[in-house]
C-alpha cells in the first residue's frame, strides 16, 4: 500500500488541523479579545481602588471633624467651674456644632447636620456627636455603586468642671522657619508673588520665599501672605488661649517659642509670662538666605531645651512636676544642610540620610540630602516623657514648577511625586498618639488644628472615649 506523506494543516475539512491553523491565523483577534477583557478588569481594579481610597479619606476627615468637635465642647476654655448646667450644656452643644461645621469637607462628600448631646454627671461633661455622609465614587458608573454612606459616633469626657486644684502645663513651640515655608499661603499668593516683578531680587517673580532675606517684607508690600504668615498667626492665637485660661484658673501654663531652619533659635525661652511669648511670635521671620530645614538638629537641640528647663517630666500635679507637651509645626519636608554662607551650601557631615532621598538635591550641586522628615528624630524627646504633636503645613506646589525644564523642577517634582506621599505618615509617626498629629493645608485650616492641638494639651484630662 502506498503511503502519501502527511503535511500540516491538510487533513478532511472541520478536522483538528484545520481548526488549529484557524486558530493560529486568527490569534491577533484572540489577543485583542484577551487584552479586551483583562484592560476592562484592570480598569475595574482601579475604579474600585480610587473610589475606596477616596471613601476612607472621607471617612477619616470626619472622624478628625468629628473629634475635634467633641473634645472642644469639653474643654477647659469651655466648661468654667461653677457655670449653670443648662448655660454650659448650650455653650458646649453650640461649640461642636460650630467646629464640626466649620472643619474641611472632603470632596465628593454630602454631609447631613449632625446629632449632638451633651450631658453632666457629677460635674463631668461628655458630648456625643454622630453624623451621617454620603460619599460620591468617582468611578460608580464602573463598578454600578453611586453613593456609599459614612458614618460614626464619638464622645469626648471633661475633667471635673469643679476641680480647682491647679494643673501644670508646659508646652514647647518649634516652628519650621526655612525658606519653604515662605511660599504663598494659597496658589492664589503663589501667583501673585510670581507675577511681582524683582520678587526674586531680579527681573522676574517666584513661587518660593524668593531664596533671598526680606522675602517676608517684598511679599507682603505685593500683597501676598506667605504660609509663614499663616503659621505665626496661629501661634500668636494660642498664646492668647494661653493668657485667658492663666487668667480664669485653674491651670498654670507655661510656654517657649522656638524656630528653625539650618540651626535652632531660641525667640522666647520657657516662661509663665504669655506676653511675652506673644511679642516674640510676633517678631518671627523666615531665617536666613535660602535656609535649608535641619529638622535632626532641631529637635536634638529641643529635646536638650526641654529637659534642661524640665529636669522632672511628670503629670502636671505640681510646678516642680509639670505635663510637658511640645509642637512642631513644618512641611515635613527636611535636608541634611547644617549651615550656609551666602547662596554656598555646607552638608552636615553627620547627617545620616532618611529613606526615601534624593542624594544629592538636583538643584543644590549635590551637597544637601532632599528627604522627609524622620520620625525617629522625636523618639529620644517621647522617651523622655515630652507628650510630642505634630502640626503638618501640607507642602504646597505651583502647578507651574512641575514642568519640565523650569528652575527647580527636578526638586519640586520629587517632592510632589515621592516625598509628599509619606509626609502625613512621618509625621504621625512623630507624634506621641495619632491624635496628637494633624495635617493642613487652607490658612484656615492651618490656625484651627494649631488650636486643637493647644486644647488637646491645656484641658485637664479631656479625652476621646469612643
Amino acid at each position: 500500500m502506498i503511503k502519501f506523506p502527511k503535511f500540516p494543516g491538510k487533513t478532511q475539512a472541520g478536522g483538528p488541523a484545520c481548526r488549529e491553523a484557524s486558530f493560529l491565523r486568527h490569534e491577533g483577534g484572540n489577543f485583542a479579545l484577551i487584552f479586551a477583557i483583562f484592560g476592562t478588569a484592570a480598569a475595574i481594579m482601579f475604579g474600585v481602588a480610587i473610589s475606596f481610597a477616596g471613601l476612607i479619606s472621607a471617612r477619616d476627615q470626619l472622624d478628625s471633624n468629628a473629634d475635634a468637635a467633641v473634645l472642644g465642647a469639653v474643654s477647659r476654655s469651655v466648661i468654667k467651674p461653677g457655670a449653670d448646667t443648662a448655660t454650659q450644656i448650650a455653650a458646649s452643644t453650640t461649640v461642636a456644632q460650630n467646629l464640626f461645621a466649620g472643619g474641611t469637607l472632603p470632596p465628593n462628600t454630602v454631609v447631613a447636620a449632625p446629632t449632638i448631646n451633651v450631658t453632666v454627671n457629677s460635674g463631668v461633661y461628655v458630648a456625643t456627636l454622630s453624623y451621617k455622609a454620603q460619599y460620591t465614587l468617582p468611578f460608580g458608573a464602573i463598578l454600578g455603586i453611586n453613593t456609599l454612606p459614612v458614618s460614626a459616633t464619638v464622645s469626648a469626657t471633661s475633667s471635673a468642671a469643679g476641680n480647682s486644684a491647679p494643673r501644670y502645663v508646659d508646652i514647647f513651640v518649634l516652628v519650621d522657619a526655612s525658606a519653604s515655608m515662605g511660599i504663598g499661603a494659597t496658589m492664589n499668593d503663589i501667583t501673585l508673588m510670581n507675577s511681582t516683578k524683582g520678587m526674586d531680587g531680579g527681573s522676574g517673580g517666584c513661587s518660593v520665599a524668593c531664596h533671598a532675606i526680606g522675602t517676608d517684607t517684598t511679599a507682603h508690600n505685593a500683597g501676598a501672605t506667605l504660609r509663614f504668615d499663616v503659621v505665626r498667626n496661629a501661634v500668636e492665637q494660642i498664646t492668647q488661649s494661653a493668657q485667658n485660661l492663666n487668667a480664669s484658673g485653674p491651670l498654670v501654663i507655661r510656654m517657649g517659642l522656638y524656630s528653625f531652619a539650618t540651626g535652632f533659635t531660641t525667640l522666647q525661652d520657657l516662661t509663665s509670662d504669655i506676653p511675652e511669648v506673644y511679642s516674640a511670635a510676633q517678631a518671627m521671620t523666615l531665617q536666613g538666605y535660602d535656609a535649608g530645614t535641619n529638622a535632626a538638629t532641631a529637635l536634638q537641640a529641643l529635646k536638650n531645651k526641654i529637659t534642661s528647663d524640665d529636669p522632672v517630666i511628670g503629670n502636671g500635679s505640681s510646678a516642680s512636676s509639670p505635663q510637658v507637651f511640645a509642637i512642631l509645626a513644618t512641611d515635613a519636608i527636611s535636608n541634611s544642610t547644617d549651615n550656609q554662607s551666602a547662596s554656598t551650601w555646607v552638608s552636615s557631615p553627620t547627617f545620616v540620610p532618611f529613606n526615601p532621598n534624593a542624594v544629592p538635591d538636583p538643584n543644590n550641586n549635590g551637597v544637601m540630602d532632599l528627604e522627609g522628615l524622620d520620625p525617629g528624630q522625636c523618639g529620644p524627646l517621647k522617651s523622655a516623657g515630652i507628650n510630642m504633636m505634630t502640626l503638618e503645613t501640607a507642602y504646597l506646589i505651583n502647578p507651574a514648577d512641575l514642568v519640565s525644564g523650569t528652575p527647580g523642577y527636578l526638586r519640586y517634582n520629587y517632592i510632589n511625586t515621592t516625598l509628599a506621599g509619606s509626609t502625613a505618615s512621618n509625621m504621625k509617626a512623630c507624634a506621641s498618639n495619632p491624635s496628637y498629629a494633624l495635617s493642613a493645608s487652607a490658612p484656615q485650616d492651618i490656625v484651627n488644628d494649631l488650636q486643637q492641638l493647644f486644647n488637646t494639651a491645656t484641658q485637664s484630662a479631656p479625652r476621646l472615649t469612643q
